[in-house]
């Protein structure tokens, strides 16, 4: 059952609206009295704003849309926008005295009396707002209009903005997130071309493509109060619900973010704070016997910075008890009984589905899956999670990228390829001649901010040499942080992403690729998975196949290239087929995938040619533009598999290379 189906929350909730509703009433008959003041309104709009939380809060969705509603008309009467009458104090009153009923209704459509009340307010409200067509008009409005400027036409472009301004349409999301995804795109690119081409015109277009772009993402844009303004009224009632006291914090909700995000995160919050008062702050007397203050103390801070929401929910509890932690983990069989468990061990098992110090689950405490939904959760912005808890408290982090659309990446290079980490996952960047080196069972660590992490080549991570590394960053991951070594950090910038093809798709930790311009790619990484990946891999990395990749366009190169490495296999890459001739009789390889059109020789003459000269290396040839009939040229010159770029057969690529490799060394073996 969940936390808001309590049935002793259910009561709660039912004494507290009818209160309020009563209060309502109140109002909505001193308005038919003509007894409004200032004060009164504020008071009233407060209990629709609190109605409004509090049944969203619960799961009463009619309830709350109609507290909004009262919310809104009190908010208006206040501030002069429309004006007290008995028609729409009636309205009020009819709307506030029939929600009470609705709690035993469906949560979602609520009562045909709530329903009816709610349309009537609606047609009382729209008809307080029609203009009198006989009212005098606004002679100084005229006058400025008319006198206007040359920039608005005498006023005519000024009118247009005042309409667009003022109205608000209804838009397809998907349309709406391909433009922001598109604008993107475009001030890349428009960037490239002023940073190449430098004028005062590729100047301007960039800087007109940049406004586009921000523009674009402001439309799908809400504020962060859409979810925040329930969690005083969550806080209130689980205190109650635990008997606990408990002073809560809210700090920076006046922020803006993507409504998908918002959406997103919008449920581990909410999580978190039901862990932090369940689990984290102490009752009272136990606060007291412990030289606390009685009240605990739970906070969410909200920030923004570089296209980064960060959110920190915090409490002043006892901390988690990692011994419980380790004992249900050796219980349950998921820590070896005789290994020394490890902080990371004991941070991995917090996530775990399932996993819970609570014997008996009860309204508040699920099967222990809410952790590993939060976390979940997050690593699906290509977001991370971060923790700290001693006996102080508890602090957990979370940071996502403030557009689903658009997202900061810090951008490294190794082994030729460029690969872009989302900087919510980075918490560190440091020389490699600052950090410390560790000696550790069978990996390389470091030691940073006192924890001693594991630190891999994101060379060898990506099945590319690793060595050279110059550059250390710091990854988060739901087991703690990692470290990864590259040759390079390039930039630090905004890309716009975009998914990969279903042939290059897999079991993979890249979640996608993004255009820098100039024909140049950059694969994104699933730090959340990389991060996992380098805790587990061994010391000097380990044998895999390596293959060619041959295509005249750079951008194609990477990103096929990038796929196949973090799919397992080593990569090289060539441009044409001379280039790839020399590769071939220089290097063992141990499979090739060839374009089929490029410039000068195409794909099948280089078939032709390895066939010839290097035997039954297996060989996978790519196209976009062949015919029927090409492909047979191709099988025919000695291509082992064939696939059309737009080929919608997940991960096919990487299984047939595998395949091929597997089947070439079992023949050699016999």
């Amino acid at each position: 059952m969940a936390w808001n189906q309590d049935p002793e929350l259910q009561q709660l909730f039912r004494s507290e609206l009818a209160e309020r509703t009563g209060h309502l009433v109140t109002g909505a008959r001193a308005m038919q009295s003509g007894d409004v003041t200032d004060e009164l309104a504020g008071q009233m709009l407060r209990e629709g704003h609190t109605i409004k939380g509090t049944g969203r809060v619960m799961g009463f969705e009619a309830i709350s849309r109609a507290g909004q509603t009262l919310e809104q008309v009190w908010r208006r009467i206040q501030h002069g926008d429309i004006a007290s009458s008995g028609d729409l104090g009636i309205a009020l009153e009819t709307l506030s005295s029939v929600l009470a009923d609705a709690v035993e209704a469906d949560p979602e459509e609520g009562t045909p009396a709530l329903n009816e009340a709610h349309s009537a307010l609606n047609k009382v409200l729209a008809e307080e707002s029609e203009p009198d067509p006989e009212a005098d008009g606004d002679d100084d409005a005229v006058e400025r209009r008319a006198a206007g400027t040359p920039a608005n036409l005498g006023g005519l472009l000024s009118a247009l903005e005042d309409w667009a301004t003022a109205d608000s349409i209804l838009v397809n999301a998907g349309t709406l997130y391909r433009l922001i995804n598109e604008a993107t795109t475009l001030r890349i690119h428009a960037d490239s071309l002023a940073g190449s081409t430098p004028g005062p015109e590729t100047e301007r277009l960039s800087t007109t493509a940049r406004s586009v772009q921000v523009g674009a993402i402001d439309l799908a844009s809400v504020p962060l109060t859409e979810i925040t303004n329930t969690l005083p009224q969550l806080v209130r009632y689980l205190a109650k619900k635990t008997d606990k006291e408990i002073r809560f914090e809210l700090v920076g909700d006046d922020l803006a973010v993507d409504r998908q995000v918002l959406e997103r995160v919008s449920d581990p919050i909410r999580q978190l704070l039901v862990n932090a008062i369940q689990h984290g702050v102490e009752t009272m007397d136990i606060r007291e016997n412990a030289g606390k203050p009685p009240t605990a103390t739970i906070a969410v801070r909200a920030s923004v910075k570089d296209n980064q929401l960060e959110v920190m929910v915090s409490d002043d509890g006892a901390g988690i008890d990692w011994e419980a932690v380790e004992y249900v983990g050796r219980s349950q069989g998921l820590l070896g009984t005789d290994n020394e468990a490890t902080p990371e061990s004991l941070r991995s098992l917090l996530f775990e589905p399932g996993f819970t110090t609570v014997q008996t689950p009860t309204e508040l405490v699920g099967e222990g899956d809410g952790l590993a939904d939060v976390v979940a959760a997050i690593e699906s912005l290509n977001g991370s999670l971060h923790f700290e808890s001693d006996e102080l408290g508890t602090t957990v982090t979370l940071r996502v990228p403030t557009s689903r659309a658009l997202q900061r990446a810090l951008i490294v290079r190794t082994g030729g390829q460029h690969w872009g980490i989302p900087e919510a996952a980075v918490l560190d960047v440091l020389p490699m001649s600052q950090v410390e080196f560790l000696d550790g069972e069978g990996r390389s660590e470091i030691m940073w901010r006192e924890h001693r992490i594991v630190v891999t080549s994101l060379g060898d991570l990506m099945g590319q040499a690793g060595g050279g590394d110059k550059v250390v960053i710091v990854l988060s991951s739901r087991s703690g942080p990692v470290a990864v070594g590259v040759p390079e950090v390039v930039e630090s910038r905004d890309v716009a992403a975009k998914e990969l093809g279903p042939l290059l798709q897999g079991p993979s930790h890249l979640t996608g690729a993004a255009l820098l311009g100039s024909d140049r790619v950059v694969l994104l990484v699933d730090a959340a998975r990389l991060a996992e990946q380098a805790r587990g891999f061994p010391a000097g990395g380990s044998e895999r196949a390596r293959v060619l990749v041959v295509d005249d366009s750079q951008g194609a190169r990477e990103v096929v290239a990038g796929v196949l490495a973090t799919a397992g296999f080593a990569t090289v890459k060539a441009s044409d087929v001379p280039e790839a001739l020399e590769i071939l009789s220089d290097k063992i390889v141990d499979a090739v995938v060839v374009d089929y059109a490029m410039p000068g020789s195409d794909g099948i003459s280089l078939i032709e040619s390895v066939r010839m000269s290097f035997g039954r290396v297996p060989i996978v040839m790519l196209s976009g533009v062949a015919t029927e009939e090409d492909q047979q040229r191709a099988v025919a010159a000695g291509a082992d598999a064939y696939f059309d770029k737009a080929d919608f057969r997940e991960g096919v690529l990487a299984e047939t290379l595998q395949s091929l490799v597997a089947s070439r060394g079992t023949e050699e073996q016999t």
